[in-house]
């Protein structure tokens, strides 16, 4: 009798054990598979908006006297980036991606047209609009 007692313990002990590993394992592959994900999701929202702005660029070099839009596109961005939040923002010339949350993945590409850019978005419908003045072009990046 008593050596059952002992056995159950054991067995019930070692199940105990394998079941915190099993969470543990799944919350590091949890882990890796959002940076990775993460990851790449940020490049391609990237990629889109860089993308975007080349299309919305003009081939002429006119220059307004008074501020002109040149060009206007809506985008449907993904609400969410691996599951989180995310803010796309322009900073020199650059696009500047990072997520909101408690792992934080950030990413920066070159947009490579010669103009000023400001604004941020969340995702969602997202306007990017360009406007030419006689100071050069802007390039605006906004939610709807």
């Amino acid at each position: 009798m008593r050596g059952q007692l002992i056995t159950h313990s054991i067995v019930v002990g070692f199940g105990i054990v394998l079941i915190i590993a099993v969470f543990l394992i799944m919350g590091f592959v949890e882990t890796n598979y959002r940076e990775f994900i993460g990851q790449r999701e940020i490049e391609d929202v990237c990629l889109f908006i860089k993308t975007s702005a080349e299309k919305i660029q003009p081939k002429t070099d006119y220059r307004s006297e008074t501020p002109v839009v040149l060009g206007e596109i809506t985008m449907n961005l993904p609400g969410k980036i691996a599951g989180m939040a995310y803010r796309a923002s322009f900073r020199d010339r650059n696009l500047s991606i990072s997520t909101i949350g408690d792992k934080k993945i950030e990413f920066s590409c070159v947009i490579g047209i010669n103009a000023t850019y400001g604004g941020s978005t969340n995702g969602d419908s997202t306007l990017l609009k360009m406007t030419r003045t006689k100071e050069g072009d802007f390039i605006e990046i906004k939610k709807l």
